[in-house]
């Protein structure tokens, strides 16, 4: 999909942002400004930036996960260059 609107819009953007809803796996869309070499090009990635609802976030980074499972909160940090934290105010 980002594909196509970026082919469609002849590559002339100032800016494109990419919103994920939830906690989510960033590493797909940030692999695709290096590994289509279209964007590569033509696209920069400038930053990655994270939002974080600090009230829950706290609660899940300490989670336990087993072995094979990625803890979702610890993944998005790791890829974040930017973290911004949100609904610090219900947080003591």
């Amino acid at each position: 999909m980002l594909s196509e609107l970026v082919r469609k819009k002849k590559y002339k953007f100032d800016h494109i942002l990419v919103e994920t809803i939830e906690l989510a796996n960033p590493f797909p869309i940030i692999h695709k400004f290096f590994l289509e070499e279209q964007f590569f090009v033509q696209v920069r990635l400038d930053i990655v930036v994270t939002l974080v609802d600090i009230k829950h976030a706290t609660r899940n980074i300490k989670e336990v996960k087993p072995t094979d499972v990625v803890n979702e909160d610890v993944e998005q940090f790791a890829y974040a260059d930017r973290i911004i934290l949100n609904k610090t105010y219900l947080v003591t």
